[in-house]
C-alpha cells in the first residue's frame, strides 16, 4: 500500500486542458480533410499527401498530449527527456500513418477496420505512457491498471471512429463541413478522454532520489503556449494547403472536364448549345454551329439571339413561339424549320431545346440541339414528288390501272376504270379481276395465276397481250394488257394496264378499207387542182411557189394578171422579184419575210409594187414556209390579191368619216350656242316672268300661287338641262382653257348628276394638245362614261391620261359587270353590243394616228387609247 503522505498531489490548468481538447479536434478536423486529398491524388502526390497528412495528425495528437501534460501541474519540478519525447512524437505519427493508409484505402471492411484502430489505439497509448515516461522528477510514477486499459480501449474506440469517419468522408463530393465538424469534434473528445484517463491512471510518490537530468528541457508557460500554438499552426498550413490543392485540382478537372467536353462536341454534326435560363447568354455552343447556320459562334457569343436571323422569315414566328414556351419551362421537341446562309443556301434543320432545373426545381440553365437533315428533307421531298407524279400518272391515265393480289382478289382501281368498264370503285375492289373477263376466260386466267405461284411459269405472254373484256353492261370489247410483278408486304402484286383497243381496231378496219378510196385520189387531184385554177380567176387571188435552194419560182396565171408580166417571155428570177416591188417597201418586206422564216409562221403583208408600164398597185400577200427535218427553211408558198381599188374605197370612206365627224361637231358646237344663247336666255327670261308673276299673286289666292311655284321649277329645271345640254354637245371650256380643264369640269358634272365616283389621274406634263386631239380624247371619255352609267352598274370609275415624249395614253375603266354581249369584237375580252358610241369613238382615234382597245371581262371594262406624238 502507498502511503498517502507520500503521494503528490498536483492540479490541472482547465485554460491548457480546454487547449489541448481544440487541438485534439483541430487535429481530427485535419484528418478528415486529409483523408479526402489523399484519396482524391495519384502517384507520388498520394504518398507526400500520405506522409505530410500523418504528420499533422501525429503532431496534432502529440501537441494535444503534451498540451495536456503541460496541463497537470505538481509541486515539484519537472523536466523532460527530449529524445524520449521525440520518440512518444515518432509514435503518433506512426500510428496516424497507419489511420490514414487504412481509411484512404479503396475499400474498408470490418477486419481492416479493427485491425487498424487497434494498431492506432496502441500508437496513441503507446505515445501518452512514451511522453509519460520522458518525465524527470523527485518522484516515482506508479499506474492502475484497470485504468490503464480503460485509456487503451478509449483509444482504440476512438482509432476506430477516426478510421470510419475518415473513410466515410474521404470522398470530395461527400459530406458537408458541418458533419465534419461534429464528426471531428467527438473525434477529439474521444481522444481527450484517452489522455485524462491515461493521467487519472499515474500516481506520482515523492522519492528521495534526485532524478536524472541529462538531455532534459524544462518547459515554461510560454514554451507550453507555443507549442500549443505551433500545433494549431500546423493544423491550420495543412488545412490551407488542402483548400488550396482542391481548389487547383478542381479547376484542373474542370477544366480538363470542359475541354474533354469541347472536344466530344465538336465532333458533333449537331448543334449543341448551353445558354442561361433566360437565353441572354451562351455560356457554350460547337463548331457546327458555323457548318449549319453559315455564321461564327463569336457572332452568336456576342449576340445570343443572332441565330433567329438565320431562320427562314416563313419558319421564323413558329420558332419564336416555341422559344416562349421554353423560357416558361417546358421543352421542345423536334420543330423543323429551314435556315438560309449568307450565300442564299438553305438547310432544314429539327430544332430540340429542354431546361436543366436545380435543386429547387427551378430552371437555370436551356439546352439546345439543332440537327440538320436537309439530305433527308429532300429525299423525302422527292420520294414524296414521285409518290405524286405516279399517282397523278394512274389518276390521269387513259389506260385502266388493275391491281390485284395473289388471291386474284383488286386492290386498287384508278379513275379510267370506272369510265372503260362502268363499275364504281367500291364495287371492285375486294372482288375476283375474273368479273372483268367474259364466262371462257375466266378459268383459264384463274388455272394460270395458280400455275405461275406454283411453278413461275406463265400460260401467256402478260408483258403485253390482247383479250376481250366485258363491261358493267355486259358490253364484250377488245382490250390490250400488260401486267407486271411486285413484292408487297413479302407477297407478290401484280398491276396490270388494260387499254381499250375498239377505237383502234375500227381504225385498222377503216384503213384498209381506205384503200380502196386511194385508187381515186390521182384523179380527184387533178380536178381539185382545175378547181383551183378557175376559183384563183373568180377570186382574182393569184398563188405561188418558191424553192429556196435553187430559187425556182412557180407563179399561177392569176399571179401573172396581177403583175401584167407574160407567162411564155417572163421568168421570175430574171430580172429578180424584188424589182416589182416598190422602193419604199422592199425594206418592209424583206424584213416580213424573215421574220416568216424565223418563226416558221405564215404572215401576211400589204405592199406596193409597179407595174411594167409605170403603174402602182397595192397587193395584199400571205405565204407559209416550209422547214425540213432539221428545221431549216426549204419551200415558201403563198397566195397574193390585188386591193388597190379596196384600199382607195377606204381611203374615201375614211375622208367621208372624218368630215362627217367633223360636220357632226360643227353642229353640235351651233346648237349648243343656239341653245345657250337663244333658248337658255329665253328660259331665263320666262323664269323672271314667272318670278314676277308670283309675287303679284295676292297670298290669298293659295291655289295659283302652288301653280306659279311649279311653273318656277320647271322653268328653273329647264334651265338646267338646257345649259347640260349645250355643255354636253360641245364644251366652250375646251377650246378656252384646254383639255384638262375641260375633262374635270364634265367629270364634276358627270358625278353630280349619275351618283358615280370619278378617280381623276392627270400626269403633269400633258399640257395642251392639238385642238382635234383634245376634242377626240374628251369624246371617248364622253362616250365611255355614257356607256358606264348605262350598262356597268358600276358606282366608281377611274380616268387615267399620261403624257410622253413619245404617245399620249388615256385609260377609262370601271369595276362593273363588263359591256353585254353582241355582235361587235373588241380587241380582247367579250363581244359588245354595237352601237354608235364605240365606232364613232374607233373612227374618232382612227382619223388622229391613234389605237383603241377595249378590254371587259365579268369584273370590269377598260378602254385604251394610243396616241403617238409628233415630234
Amino acid at each position: 500500500m502507498v502511503s498517502s503522505s507520500a503521494v503528490i498531489t498536483g492540479s490541472h490548468n482547465y485554460g491548457l486542458v480546454a487547449a489541448s481538447v481544440l487541438i485534439s479536434m483541430c487535429a481530427s478536423y485535419a484528418a478528415l480533410d486529409l483523408g479526402g486529398r489523399i484519396t482524391a491524388s495519384r502517384g507520388w502526390f498520394r504518398s507526400s499527401w500520405l506522409i505530410g497528412g500523418a504528420t499533422v495528425l501525429g503532431v496534432g495528437i502529440w501537441s494535444m498530449h503534451f498540451t495536456g501534460m503541460l496541463a497537470f501541474g505538481l509541486p515539484i519540478p519537472v523536466a523532460y527527456h527530449w529524445p524520449t519525447v521525440l520518440l512518444s512524437l515518432l509514435a503518433a505519427v506512426l500510428a496516424s500513418l497507419v489511420v490514414l493508409f487504412v481509411a484512404t484505402r479503396q475499400k474498408m471492411g470490418p477486419a481492416q477496420a479493427l485491425v487498424g484502430s487497434l494498431i492506432m489505439g496502441a500508437g496513441i497509448a503507446g505515445m501518452h505512457f512514451i511522453g509519460m515516461a520522458a518525465m524527470r522528477l523527485s518522484a516515482t510514477c506508479r499506474y492502475s491498471l484497470s485504468l490503464v486499459v480503460l485509456a487503451v480501449v478509449i483509444a482504440v474506440l476512438a482509432s476506430l471512429a477516426a478510421l470510419v469517419f475518415t473513410f466515410d468522408f474521404r470522398e470530395e463530393t461527400r459530406g458537408t463541413t458541418w458533419a465534419k465538424v461534429t464528426s471531428a469534434a467527438g473525434m477529439g473528445c474521444a481522444i481527450s478522454a484517452m489522455h485524462y484517463t491515461g493521467m487519472a491512471s499515474a500516481t506520482f510518490i515523492s522519492s528521495a532520489m534526485p532524478p536524472v537530468l541529462s538531455h532534459t528541457v524544462s518547459i515554461s508557460s510560454i514554451g507550453t503556449a507555443g507549442i500549443a500554438l505551433v500545433a494549431l499552426l500546423v493544423q491550420l498550413a495543412a488545412l490551407v494547403t488542402s483548400s488550396v490543392d482542391r481548389r487547383f485540382a478542381e479547376q484542373a478537372a474542370e477544366l480538363q472536364t470542359s475541354e474533354r467536353f469541347r472536344q466530344i462536341a465538336d465532333m458533333l454534326r449537331e448543334v449543341l448549345s448551353v445558354s442561361t435560363a433566360d437565353l441572354s447568354q451562351v455560356l457554350f455552343v460547337n463548331r457546327s454551329y458555323e457548318a449549319i447556320w453559315g455564321r461564327t459562334v463569336e457572332s452568336l457569343y456576342a449576340d445570343p439571339m443572332s441565330w433567329l436571323e438565320g431562320v427562314h422569315p416563313a419558319d421564323r414566328p413558329p420558332v419564336q413561339e416555341a422559344l416562349r414556351t421554353v423560357l416558361d419551362g417546358k421543352p421542345l421537341d423536334y420543330l423543323e424549320c429551314r435556315v438560309v446562309r449568307s450565300d442564299g443556301s438553305i438547310s432544314w434543320v429539327r430544332l430540340r431545346a429542354y431546361p436543366v432545373l436545380d435543386a429547387h426545381g427551378h430552371p437555370y440553365r436551356i439546352i439546345g440541339t439543332a440537327h440538320e437533315f436537309t439530305k433527308r428533307k429532300r429525299a423525302e421531298d422527292a420520294r414524296r414528288q414521285i409518290e405524286e407524279q405516279y399517282r397523278m400518272v394512274l389518276e390521269t391515265a387513259s389506260d385502266a390501272v388493275v391491281s390485284i393480289d395473289e388471291n386474284n382478289q383488286v386492290l386498287f382501281v384508278n379513275p379510267s376504270t370506272t369510265r372503260i368498264f362502268g363499275y364504281a370503285p367500291s364495287e371492285l375492289l375486294g372482288q375476283s379481276l375474273t368479273m372483268l373477263m367474259p364466262e371462257f376466260l375466266r378459268k383459264l386466267h384463274e388455272a394460270g395465276l395458280e400455275r405461275y405461284l406454283a411453278t413461275g411459269q406463265r400460260h401467256i405472254n402478260w408483258q403485253r397481250t390482247e383479250f376481250v373484256a366485258v363491261r358493267k353492261n355486259g358490253e364484250e370489247f377488245p382490250v390490250e394488257v400488260s401486267f407486271g410483278e411486285g413484292r408487297k408486304e413479302g407477297r407478290s402484286v401484280f398491276t396490270g394496264f388494260i387499254r381499250d383497243v375498239t377505237d383502234r381496231k375500227r381504225a385498222e378496219e377503216a384503213l384498209r378499207s381506205s384503200e380502196r378510196e386511194q385508187r381515186h385520189i390521182a384523179a380527184q387531184l387533178e380536178r381539185e387542182r382545175a378547181r383551183l385554177v378557175e376559183a384563183q380567176e373568180v377570186a382574182k387571188i393569184g398563188s405561188w411557189e418558191a424553192e429556196l435552194q435553187n430559187l425556182n419560182v412557180n407563179w399561177s396565171e392569176q399571179t401573172h394578171r396581177i403583175f401584167e408580166t407574160d407567162p411564155s417571155r417572163f421568168h421570175p428570177t430574171r430580172p429578180s422579184f424584188r424589182e416589182f416591188i416598190h422602193p419604199e417597201d422592199r425594206a418592209k418586206v424583206d424584213a416580213a419575210f424573215l421574220a416568216s422564216l424565223e418563226k416558221r409562221s405564215p404572215s401576211t403583208v400589204e405592199y406596193r409594187i409597179v407595174t411594167p408600164d409605170g403603174r402602182v398597185k397595192i397587193l395584199e400577200e400571205r405565204w407559209q414556209p416550209f422547214h425540213d427535218e432539221e428545221g431549216k427553211p426549204i419551200r415558201v408558198a403563198g397566195t397574193c390579191r390585188d386591193i388597190t381599188e379596196r384600199v382607195r374605197v377606204e381611203q374615201e370612206l375614211r375622208r367621208l368619216s372624218g368630215q362627217l365627224l367633223r360636220l357632226q361637231d360643227e353642229e353640235r358646237r351651233r346648237i349648243a350656242r343656239d341653245l345657250h344663247d337663244s333658248t337658255g336666255q329665253d328660259l331665263v327670261a320666262l323664269a323672271t316672268l314667272v318670278s314676277q308673276l308670283h309675287a303679284s299673286i295676292p297670298s290669298s289666292s293659295r291655289k295659283l300661287r302652288n301653280l306659279a311655284s311649279q311653273c318656277q321649277e320647271l322653268a328653273d329645271r329647264c334651265i338646267r338641262e338646257v345649259r347640260t345640254l349645250s355643255y354636253l354637245l360641245y364644251p366652250p371650256m375646251l377650246d378656252e382653257a384646254g383639255l384638262e380643264d375641260a375633262i374635270r369640269h364634265y367629270v364634276d358634272g358627270f358625278s353630280e348628276r349619275t351618283g358615280i365616283e370619278v378617280k381623276l389621274k392627270i400626269s403633269p406634263q400633258s399640257g395642251r394638245l392639238p385642238p382635234d386631239v383634245e376634242l377626240a380624247l374628251f369624246r371617248v371619255i364622253q362616250e365611255s362614261l355614257t356607256n358606264i352609267q348605262r350598262h356597268s352598274q358600276s358606282l366608281r370609275a377611274t380616268i387615267q391620261l399620261d403624257r410622253s415624249a413619245e404617245e399620249v395614253k388615256l385609260e377609262i375603266s370601271d369595276k362593273g359587270q363588263g359591256a353585254s354581249r353582241g355582235g361587235l369584237t373588241g380587241a380582247t375580252g367579250p363581244p359588245f353590243r354595237l352601237g354608235v358610241g364605240i365606232p364613232s369613238m374607233h373612227e374618232r382615234v382612227r382619223l388622229i394616228g391613234g389605237r383603241l382597245e377595249i378590254e371587259s371581262t365579268s369584273s370590269g371594262t377598260t378602254v385604251r387609247v394610243t396616241i403617238p406624238v409628233d415630234g
